[in-house]
């Protein structure tokens, strides 16, 4: 936008409201109108925009699967690609950790912004096969 170039965003189906509030944002602080669209079309016609070569930069976080479609949508040509895949952000904890400091981490890492973050975790190797959630923590 610095530079010049509008943006078009196309949200998660998920979290869609987001598109139009960032749009509605970028309107409200005084930037030309349409200089950042949040729009909502179906995978079909995103795919035939892609392939237009409409685009000098394309970015996209989520599955590995529609990732793969994106790449191969502007791979003839060769737009500035950003692709963010996957979404397996394990969790470490060290054996020497304050684990009830490290559980309330751990869940506030999982659940942060309605488990929207790029960055959430979602992947817990088990470090500590006898360790149990009721081990460490009580209700009582």
């Amino acid at each position: 936008m610095l530079a010049g170039n509008a943006v078009a965003l196309k949200p998660s189906f998920r979290s869609s409201r987001v598109g139009k509030h960032f749009e509605e944002a970028f309107n409200e602080a005084g930037f030309p109108t349409g200089l950042v669209k949040a729009f909502y079309p179906p995978d079909q016609t995103l795919a035939g925009l892609l392939s237009q070569r409409r685009f000098g930069a394309v970015s996209f976080t989520g599955s590995t699967e529609v990732g793969t479609k994106v790449a191969t949508a502007v791979a003839p040509f060769f737009p500035n690609l950003v692709l963010e895949l996957g979404s397996k952000d394990g969790a470490y904890v060290a054996s020497d950790a304050d684990l009830a400091f490290a559980i309330d981490s751990l869940v506030d890492g999982v659940v942060y912004n309605a488990g929207q973050s790029c960055c959430g975790i979602s992947l817990f190797p088990s470090l500590f096969p006898s360790l149990s959630f009721s081990s460490c923590c009580s209700s009582t």
